[in-house]
């Protein structure tokens, strides 16, 4: 319903001329590859495996997928002004699928994300300490020392801001190494993805503190950015903790999007993983459009933030944080905490 409503809120444009579009296939945990990929080929589809998870892309010419999947792909413009394509109606499993995959994501390259924010000027480790009631943990031992901490973003960086942090606060420099940039798509793969092995190296525990900053430009939607995130970051670094300071209405994803998400953070988890996403900025608003900003919310508004929302990650939000200016008090930060009911 969510959808639907939105894509009347935008003028369609016709038939898409997008050189390609592509959409998310939940797969049955005892699915048959072959048959998922000897129907892709019978159709002149492409089917690219995320090894390792129950998940696969269908990706085609526009015109070619939709009639895979007996659905119209049409462009699209936001009321904001975004260029996007969307098939008309949610598609369905089709037949010669069903028993194979669970379900069908969002058939559209609209990306709703938008990145969380924290005030102006940030905390000091000090500060950070004190806001979360961290000092203890430190005291104890507990400091981070030889974890691997992943930031997947959907911004660029300046190496620079990061090494003036460093300086400032005497800690180690960050280098080149720290960084992987560009995450390319998966192979495509017939083997299933869900019976791959676990590398050797999963059972490798870091041995130096690591913050990378992940990007996928070719991902298409909100839910194969963050899966293709996922999966290049389980291989890369397993066991690490990963954060996110980002995320999208959930209405704006199918169940089979979220399924699909949730597959891949689960994965991570047993591999020793914690995943961390802020719960958006906006409470149970996070479907508010950028053009009704400063409107009284309606019902459509009213949805959480993904990838906060997925059962495995654990969403961080319903706090306010407020700093007061040091130069009126006697020692560093000052941060009140106050929770939001």
């Amino acid at each position: 319903m969510f959808w639907q409503q939105f894509l009347k809120s935008c003028k369609d444009l016709g038939r898409s001329k997008a050189r390609s579009a592509s959409v998310i296939l939940n797969m049955e945990v005892h699915a048959n590859p072959a048959v998922v990929q000897g129907w892709a080929t019978a159709h002149g589809l492409e089917l690219q495996w995320y090894i390792g998870h129950a998940v696969a892309i269908l990706a085609a010419a526009p015109a070619s997928l939709g009639a895979s999947l007996d659905v119209r792909i049409d462009d699209y413009r936001s009321p904001a002004g975004q260029l996007f394509y969307s098939a008309t109606t949610q598609p369905s499993v089709p037949t010669a699928l069903i028993g194979q995959v669970q379900g069908v994501g969002r058939l559209s390259d609209y990306k709703d994300f938008h990145t969380d924010y924290v005030p102006s000027g940030g905390l000091t480790p000090q500060g950070v300490l004190q806001a979360y009631d961290a000092t203890p943990l430190r005291a104890g031992g507990i400091n981070g020392a030889g974890e691997t901490v992943v930031a997947l973003e959907i911004d660029g960086f300046n190496p620079a801001d990061l090494n003036a942090f460093t300086s400032r606060f005497n800690l180690p420099a960050f280098s080149s190494s720290n960084f992987v940039v560009n995450v390319p798509w998966p192979k495509p793969r017939v083997r299933p993805p869900w019976t791959s092995r676990r590398s050797a190296r999963s059972h490798r525990r870091p041995r130096s503190f690591t913050t990378t900053f992940s990007q996928d430009r070719s991902a298409n939607s909100l839910a194969e950015l963050l899966i293709a995130g996922f999966s290049r970051v389980l291989k890369l670094y397993p066991g690490a903790i990963w954060t996110l300071s980002l995320g999208g209405c959930e209405k704006a994803s199918t169940f089979a999007d979220l399924d699909a998400e949730a597959e891949a953070v689960a994965k991570a988890e047993t591999e020793g993983s914690t995943v961390f996403a802020s719960s958006g900025d906006t409470a149970g608003f996070e479907c508010v459009p950028d053009t009704s900003w400063g409107s009284a919310p309606t019902n459509a508004d009213v949805g959480v933030s993904n990838p906060a929302v997925l059962p495995d990650v654990t969403g961080v939000g319903g706090t306010l944080l407020f700093r007061l200016d040091s130069r009126f008090l006697p020692r560093g930060d000052h941060v009140v905490l106050a929770v939001l009911e």
